[in-house]
């Protein structure tokens, strides 16, 4: 347990302030799924209104909560938080988890508050505000005002669960509903105080997750969040993000929501595959492959078969792998001759393999053809359609599929298309039984892409501390300027020469200063390598061979770009440097600038 987490994850008492009988109200909701889960702790509801709470004493402050108490959940107005969390932090309490809306995201009034909040730490630790709670869900722990909580619906996992906002959270958790397990959900809010890196660093050493599942909308301390994810990465815990606010449009939903600000999205997409995480574009992609991380954290080498007794939906799949750049694996002669042993005549035999509706009699049949593929070299993971209607069948089919999983050396998915099925009993045995259960051919493909996208991850670069702050304040830089600093810095302006990078250099929020470069021989929508500055000797060096931008002047170039775009910190808001070469030296052939106003 990481010290400044104890009290909150592991307190020996609870202070609820703003309790009150009536469960129609959020506030109500607190004290019942205390004492509802298996919090074994002290509970003290905190309101100068009510004399008892839910067969409990109430107390009129948390000045008079007798020990132990080490933690405080606040459910009042806005405006008499500040006051509340200072009085928790005089009476000694260790962490607060703060309900109320009302601070960063609107701005004025809520912004002082925040700031206030923001004075009172580290003397008390604060989760929120404007958060639904936190899911302790392996230990039946929760702080939540949800009136659907219900602990005998529980599913304990393997995933650990970040969201910065409460609804998208949830509907993933809502996926215990078909069996996935979790671990905790953290449910960060405005992170006036602890942030989702603060918990990604948590479950990197929890033995109890093996997976991580975020959904975030911008990052207050952006390198400590990927050094957090290399963390786990180097644990073997996968970590899936799902990004919200990459466009303009989302960008200002986001700050709107939670006060998150966010960098350009192709720099924080570059950032974040550095350290190792796994990029999803939605809800169901994110569901989707928590499944298959939760069942097979580590993929093992090879390829996708398809088993299939559909003949159609084994050609959507190899079309859709073929769309993923998913390689379709060539069986081994030896897998092929077990397969027609096994299989009717009829059957087609390779990948995709057929075995077509003759083995509708006989579920076991078609097992023992997913355990011949499986046992394949060159197969990391097979799939199989399962078809919709065939009662019975479907559901001794997902038995056998349950006990094989149990078994197999290679993973194994169903494909399962119809919106219904999801409805049958066999849905139900897969789900419950850990067999990850696709609802389409694209979703399956996909999951597989990114699962098997893991094994090559290159090794992260290394995070360099937050430089210090350059020069606030100072006027503005100009093209010129730049140039001229430039030349001092060994690098002279050129009317012409062999393009060779072409570098920007931006203050992004929540990772500060980071340079992008890509090579001039690319088009505009060339892929943009990125690193955070500074810039030491060896990520330059590292850079230039990711772009293959050979010679030693260019990695000294990028340093000294990297050194002077440090000193100007302040000065503008994003600079575009096109760096050439002419006569033997490294030059600069154009410049552009934005300044900050």
């Amino acid at each position: 347990m990481l010290p400044h987490l104890q009290a909150l994850l592991r307190p020996r008492g609870i202070a609820v302030v703003g309790a009150t009988p009536n469960t129609d109200k959020f506030s109500g909701r607190i004290v019942p799924a205390l004492l509802r889960g298996r919090f074994r702790g002290r509970i003290y509801p905190v309101n100068p209104r009510y004399s008892e709470v839910a067969g409990l004493p109430c107390y009129r402050s948390v000045r008079e909560v007798p020990d132990p108490c080490d933690l405080a959940i606040i459910a009042v107005p806005a405006a008499h938080v500040p006051d509340t969390v200072a009085e928790a932090a005089e009476r000694g309490l260790g962490a607060a988890v703060i309900l109320s809306s009302g601070f960063e995201e609107v701005g004025g009034e809520g912004e002082a508050r925040a700031e206030r909040l923001r004075s009172l730490t580290p003397r008390i630790r604060l989760y929120g505000p404007n958060c639904p709670g936190l899911w302790q869900i392996r230990d039946g722990v929760v702080y939540t005002f949800t009136a659907q909580f219900h602990p005998d619906q529980l599913v304990a996992g393997p995933v650990g669960l970040i969201s910065q906002g409460g609804a998208l959270g949830r509907a993933v958790l809502d996926a215990m509903d078909q069996g996935l397990g979790f671990s905790y959900w953290f449910s960060t809010g405005n992170e006036t105080d602890l942030e989702a890196a603060d918990f990604v660093e948590f479950l990197a050493q929890d033995p109890g997750t093996g997976v991580l599942a975020l959904i975030l909308e911008g990052f207050r301390d952006g390198r400590r969040f990927l050094a957090a994810a290399s963390a786990c990465r180097a644990a073997g815990k996968p970590v899936m993000v799902l990004k919200v606010g990459r466009t303009a449009p989302g960008a200002r939903a986001a700050l709107q929501h939670t006060a998150k600000r966010n960098g350009r999205g192709f720099i924080v997409d570059a950032l974040l595959e550095q350290a190792g995480c796994v990029r999803v574009d939605d809800l169901d992609e994110l569901t989707d492959l928590a499944r298959l991380f939760a069942r097979y954290p580590h993929p093992p080498e090879g390829g996708l078969a398809v088993c299939s007794f559909s003949g159609g939906m084994g050609g959507l799949l190899a079309d859709q792998a073929a769309l993923h750049g998913v390689p379709l694996t060539r069986l081994q002669p030896s897998t092929e001759a077990a397969l027609r042993s096994l299989l009717p005549p009829i059957a087609a035999i390779g990948n995709p393999t057929d075995l077509t509706t003759a083995v509708l009699d006989n579920p076991a049949l078609a097992r023992a053809a997913l355990e011949t593929m499986a046992a394949d070299p060159g197969v990391a993971l097979v799939l199989f359609p399962l078809p919709h209607r065939l009662d019975a069948f479907d559901e001794a089919m997902a038995r056998e599929l349950v006990e094989l999983a149990g078994v197999s050396p290679k993973p194994l998915a169903v494909v399962a298309s119809s919106p219904s099925f999801e409805m049958e009993a066999a849905a139900q045995i897969l789900l419950r039984g850990g067999v990850p259960v696709f609802r389409t051919a694209r979703a399956a493909v996909r999951a597989s892409a990114r699962w098997l996208g893991t094994r090559s991850a290159r090794r992260p670069p290394a995070i360099p501390p937050w430089p210090a702050e350059g020069r606030p304040g100072a006027s503005p830089l100009t093209p010129a300027e730049w140039a001229a600093l430039l030349e001092r810095h060994g690098l002279p302006r050129a009317e012409r020469g062999a393009p060779l990078l072409h570098c920007a250099v931006s203050e992004e929020p929540g990772f500060g200063p980071v340079l992008a470069c890509r090579g001039t021989s690319l088009p505009p929508s060339g892929t943009w390598a990125v690193r955070l500055l500074p810039l030491g000797p060896e990520e330059a060096e590292a850079l230039c061979a990711e772009l293959d931008v050979g010679g030693p002047c260019a990695p000294e170039a990028l340093a000294a770009l990297g050194r002077l775009a440090l000193e100007q910190r302040g000065r503008f808001d994003r600079v575009e440097t096109v760096l050439g070469m002419h006569e033997g030296r490294a030059v600069v052939l154009d410049v552009t600038l934005e300044v900050t106003t």
